[in-house]
């Protein structure tokens, strides 16, 4: 089985990639990083800041989304995020997709990164608005412009499939190598395949094994079956070989079925 062959993994651009609560990784409180802090607050609306954080911290969404929408009102934009994220999540009230929809908006529009890439993913999934591909992607793209990894990914993502805008696999690459830069697995995966296809890119299949290599290292399983079948198709070195039979039995060891079936189908030792 030839690495050239192994499927690419172009997700699906509208699921978050990681299965975490989106309450969770919005930081509000006025003492958080930079991208928060220039979020000015006067020190009465820090206090109540604190306090809506320790009822959220508590488990007391009521009383959580009360004082964060006294905040989102005066234009707060980690609050506008936060109440949005709990409206979409059922977090303390019902769901309320639109209004979700309608305060992620107030905080993209404040240049919130994390909440222009949630709002572009709701325009291309049609949640809580219109789908609008066009929408997301140019959503997409500011947060990707910010410096967003995930936002990075989604919009390589959406140029290698044509949604929202032309396809253009140079495009794709371009961004998946940013992302990859930054050290994210799935984007170092995608990346690695682009420059062994020659898909949008110079083909290069040592620079795809250097990229395979940093995805596996990272833990990303795809990756670490579709290095052991690179190197192990690589007869120029016995140690190359022996190398990519431990990374197939790696990504065997994690599940991996193709991994499985490429070590069965080697020559007994």
């Amino acid at each position: 089985m030839a690495a050239d062959n192994a499927p690419g993994s172009m997700a699906d651009p509208c699921l978050l990639r990681r299965n975490q609560c989106l309450s969770n990784q919005i930081a509000v409180s006025p003492d958080a990083p930079p991208e928060v802090v220039k979020f000015r607050l006067s020190p009465p609306h820090k206090h109540l800041c604190h306090l809506a954080i320790a009822m959220y911290d508590s488990g007391d969404m009521t009383s959580a989304l009360k004082h964060f929408l006294e905040l989102a009102e005066i234009g707060y934009a980690p609050a506008q995020c936060r109440v949005a994220t709990m409206y979409l999540e059922g977090r303390g009230p019902n769901k309320d997709l639109p209004a979700a929809a309608r305060w992620m908006g107030k905080a993209a529009e404040e240049d919130l990164k994390f909440a222009q890439y949630i709002y572009a993913l709701m325009h291309a999934n049609g949640v809580g608005v219109p789908r609008d591909d066009r929408v997301a992607a140019s959503w997409m793209r500011r947060a990707a412009d910010a410096g967003f990894s995930d936002a990075m990914v989604a919009l390589a993502q959406l140029y290698a499939s044509g949604r929202g805008a032309p396809k253009d696999m140079a495009l794709a690459a371009e961004w998946f190598g940013k992302a990859a830069e930054r050290g994210d697995t799935f984007a170092q995966a995608e990346l690695a395949d682009l420059l062994w296809k020659g898909d949008g890119v110079t083909p290069d299949r040592e620079k795809a094994i250097e990229w395979y290599r940093k995805a596996a290292e990272g833990g990303d399983v795809p990756a670490q079956r579709k290095l052991g079948l690179a190197l192990l198709n690589d007869r120029r070195s016995d140690a190359r070989a022996a190398e990519g039979t431990r990374w197939l039995k790696m990504a065997a060891d994690r599940g991996d079925d193709q991994a499985k079936a490429a070590l069965a189908a080697e020559p007994a030792q």
